[in-house]
């Protein structure tokens, strides 16, 4: 990203996203080669998704209103 330094992927689903998004593209080839790991080994070792936490998924994640089951 622009100004920031750049740090490794942080899941597969991220690096996926980054090399085929056309507006991320430019960052991932550098990202790639920031992730830990051997040449070989850096997108065999990332999990396949990072979880976030509860309060940066969405607004509406504890505020939806759950349909009600019938019995």
């Amino acid at each position: 990203m622009p100004g920031k330094k750049h740090t490794g992927f942080r899941s597969r689903a991220q690096w996926r996203l980054f090399f085929a998004n056309p507006r991320l593209r430019k960052w991932a080839h550098d990202k790639a080669h920031a992730t830990p790991g051997g040449p070989k080994l850096r997108y065999k070792r990332l999990p396949e998704r990072r979880h976030l936490p509860r309060r940066l998924r969405g607004a509406t994640s504890l505020a939806t209103p759950r349909k009600r089951r019938r019995r």
